[in-house]
């Protein structure tokens, strides 16, 4: 799913959240937003993990970045840590879920 303000959970004037299914897994995402040339582009934050290096036995940076993102798990799995998440915000659990 291309990314639009549609998409993405602006959590400041620009940066947000989105989240996102592939091959049925389900993770959340950091976007942001810039101006680029007079139009506004929304892009992933991009990240460089750090990596076991089995050769020389230390830790070291990625060479390719990746998006910034958690892993949620299957849709069940998804839905229970974002539950989770909400109830950990003050949610009341005897209430409905939002969604």
């Amino acid at each position: 799913m291309p990314l639009t303000n549609d998409s993405v959970f602006w959590t400041g004037k620009t940066v947000g959240v989105t989240i996102e299914n592939y091959n049925d897994k389900w993770s959340i995402k950091s976007c942001r937003k810039y101006q680029k040339g007079g139009e506004e582009v929304i892009t992933y934050d991009w990240i460089y993990t750090e990596e076991y290096d089995k050769d020389t036995k230390k830790r070291k940076m990625s060479e390719k970045p990746r998006p910034c993102s958690v892993f949620l798990g299957e849709k069940e799995q998804a839905i229970e840590a974002l539950v989770a998440m909400l109830k950990q915000l003050g949610h009341n659990q005897d209430g409905e879920i939002p969604f």
